[in-house]
């Protein structure tokens, strides 16, 4: 028995349909392009991002230029549903890398690379652990990692020294803090 549809699945499913639905714009393209694998990974990749519907739009795309092809007609003005500016409201690239449109290209939009203290392609950007990887902070203080960088707490009681943020492995690597030990004798005799 196949598992009940939630009704974000549902929501997904009713959107992907307009690639197979009788009724539809792309109705009169079924016998010469089977609409299931298409519709099958629209149904895949919005449902793969809880439900984001703009995620299923580039297999309905897909879809469509195999049926303007087809028809050797345009049917864009169908497609509602699917902005023609994947780079609009909804970008598909991760938040502070550039989405530029680019309709030569499937899907028609490129991200640029990833803000500094990530790596990745654009669209997924994972967190560089600076302190992990270069140990930005003196010895005597706990590195803390952040979204895209790093912080160094203040340098303890008996050490000379400030705290320290900064961004990406490089910054991490070139400002390195440094917590000096303080020689009381020295510095408080008499």
């Amino acid at each position: 028995m196949p598992a009940p549809r939630t009704e974000s699945r549902k929501k997904v499913e009713d959107f992907c349909d307009v690639i197979r639905s009788a009724n539809g714009a792309f109705a009169p393209c079924h016998s010469a392009t089977t609409p299931d694998p298409l519709y099958r990974k629209c149904v895949l990749d919005a449902c793969s991002q809880n439900g984001s519907l703009r995620f299923g739009c580039p297999a309905i795309r897909s879809y469509q230029r195999q049926c303007e092809r087809c028809l050797r007609k345009s049917l864009s003005s169908t497609l509602i549903e699917c902005s023609t500016d994947p780079c609009g409201e909804f970008s598909p690239c991760f938040q502070g890398a550039t989405c530029t449109n680019d309709a030569s290209l499937f899907p028609p939009y490129f991200c640029s690379s990833c803000p500094t203290g990530y790596l990745g392609d654009g669209q997924t950007c994972i967190d560089i652990d600076e302190c992990g990887d270069t140990s930005p902070c003196s010895s005597v203080v706990t590195c803390q990692n952040t979204p895209g960088g790093f912080f160094c707490p203040n340098c303890p009681s008996g050490y000379s020294g400030s705290n320290k943020t900064g961004s990406g492995l490089q910054d991490a690597t070139a400002n390195r803090q440094t917590c000096t030990d303080i020689d009381e004798c020295a510095t408080n005799n008499g």
